[in-house]
């Protein structure tokens, strides 16, 4: 046997030694056997079994001579057992995985890998050898580890466009977490949707996330101009089971803890999330009546801005009463944010910190009965 022409493999010693070793009959189109095994010792360094099988079995069906379905089958099982599988490979594979979930059975790691079951051994076994894995019950579970870096990089740079109504008080960050509070009423729908067409003015296409039923953003979105295709969206009920797109601007409206008591452990899975997938999440929650926060300690604790919109008696606006501030802009900062309410297209203005927009809303005043 020769593997003359064949350039899929570097070293052609090894393929000529794997095929001398294959348990077939003399029947087997020789060059077909050797150009699939050819491809399998390439294409196993990268992909899974059952991955190279089935580009295998396109190899086959294009060959001048291509095994029959039996002959095919035969050739699958010999010749796994002659190449050997990448085991740090398989090992990163494993870990990736298990830093998404964190915990895994042998069966879901086999599922995810699709790998057989001694390979996938031989991985965890290296894995548990380094330290990145320990066995509890049935599951693997993820040792975390430290992971040091001596790039600084970007880090702490300042996000490229202004968060609304609160951009001229505080320096906002990549993977920073804003808090907005309001009661029941006082139009949080209201208060995200203005949040959202101020972005898309900005040339940002938000994630908006609601927790209630009947989607009434949209009917608010039409009010103020907003079109299809200006900012995503989606109606989740479980918090644990929001998703943060990477590098994205996100708006919750609104989080409900299932235990106040445990929001500082709800608020840490978002700050872990936001670590990783960076952008900006503004998270709206429910205020007590008396307009305090539930478990003010726990909500204020991770993120970096958090501030209560507290609507006027009048309803032609409002004020975001701020209590924390990371990183202020001057030291006049925690002064409420006083804004005007639009009843003809159901625009939010800040009025205080926006100077040219004051002439605007002096026009509409005594006009809106």
């Amino acid at each position: 046997m020769t593997s003359e022409g064949l350039d899929v493999l570097e070293s052609k010693d090894e393929l000529d030694a794997l095929l001398k070793d294959l348990d077939l009959t003399p029947d087997f189109p020789v060059k077909t056997v050797a150009t699939l095994m050819a491809a399998a010792i390439d294409h196993r360094k990268h992909f899974s079994h059952r991955e190279t099988i089935h580009i295998l079995r396109w190899l086959n069906a294009n060959s001048e001579e291509p095994l029959n379905n039996n002959e095919f089958w035969n050739f699958t099982q010999e010749y796994n057992k002659q190449i050997k599988v990448e085991i740090d490979l398989l090992a990163r594979k494993v870990l990736e995985y298990l830093k998404i979930v964190e915990s895994a059975s042998i069966f879901d790691i086999k599922d995810y890998c699709k790998e057989d079951r001694k390979p996938i051994i031989e991985a965890i076994e290296k894995l548990e050898a380094e330290g990145w894995l320990v066995k509890h019950r049935r599951e693997y579970k993820l040792i975390k580890k430290m992971e040091w870096s001596d790039v600084i990089g970007d880090l702490g740079a300042i996000i490229p466009y202004n968060v609304p109504y609160f951009h001229p008080r505080a320096y906002f960050c990549n993977s920073d977490i804003i808090l907005v509070g309001a009661t029941t009423g006082s139009g949080k729908t209201h208060v995200a949707m203005n949040m959202i067409l101020n972005l898309v003015r900005q040339g940002i296409k938000p994630y908006y996330v609601s927790t209630e039923s009947g989607s009434r953003h949209a009917r608010v979105a039409r009010d103020l101009g907003l079109n299809d295709g200006d900012y995503f969206w989606a109606d989740i009920i479980s918090a644990t089971d929001i998703p943060i797109e990477p590098n994205a601007v996100t708006i919750i409206d609104w989080l409900l803890p299932t235990d106040y008591a445990e929001t500082d452990k709800l608020f840490q899975h978002f700050a872990n999330k936001m670590a990783k997938s960076g952008g900006l999440l503004i998270i709206f929650m429910q205020l007590r009546k008396d307009g305090g926060w539930f478990a003010e300690n726990l909500c204020t604790m991770f993120p970096s801005f958090a501030a209560r919109y507290k609507l006027n008696e009048d309803r032609n606006g409002g004020a975001f009463q701020i209590d924390k501030i990371r990183e202020s802009k001057e030291k006049d900062s925690y002064g409420d944010i006083h804004c005007h309410y639009n009843w003809r297209d159901k625009t939010l203005i800040a009025i205080d910190d926006e100077p040219e927009v004051v002439e605007v809303v002096e026009e509409f005043k005594g006009r809106v009965t």
